[in-house]
């Protein structure tokens, strides 16, 4: 205490009790922090496949050339030629075996394509006859 009778700080208790509050808090958020990113980063990936196949379709339409997309070489992305477009490592991507491919009277070779990880799913489904991409969950 002071000469005037104040107290001049903080006690060793309400440190203690601060910092152990401050500790509750940071176990409750963070962890709830960590589940947002990875639910925002498979929703973002899943956005990107879904554009991707899109403008695969619109391509082929558009440029009078099939366009056919088929599993990256390490399992996490799209691939149409050179160009490749990746989901995060801990996401699986899974495609029809030979790929799906669009063509230019807007017919395709598709199937079922599925997004899967952080405890989500996301499907897609393309149309043989009318190349339509169509989320099926």
């Amino acid at each position: 205490m002071s000469a005037a009778g104040n107290p001049a700080g903080f006690t060793l208790i309400e440190v203690l009790v601060t910092l152990a509050i401050a500790g509750l808090i940071s176990a409750i958020a963070f962890p709830s922090l960590e589940r947002a990113l990875r639910r925002q980063a498979f929703l973002d990936a899943s956005m990107r496949v879904e554009a991707v196949l899109r403008s695969a379709r619109a391509d082929a339409v558009g440029g009078g050339q099939a366009v056919r997309l088929r599993l990256s070489p390490d399992g996490h992305g799209l691939a149409d030629g050179d160009t490749v477009e990746t989901v995060p490592d801990d996401l699986a991507l899974r495609l029809p075996a030979d790929g799906v491919a669009f063509f230019p009277d807007g017919s395709a070779r598709g199937g079922d394509l599925t997004l899967a990880g952080a405890g989500m799913l996301r499907r897609w489904r393309v149309a043989g006859g009318t190349g339509r991409v169509e989320r099926i969950q």
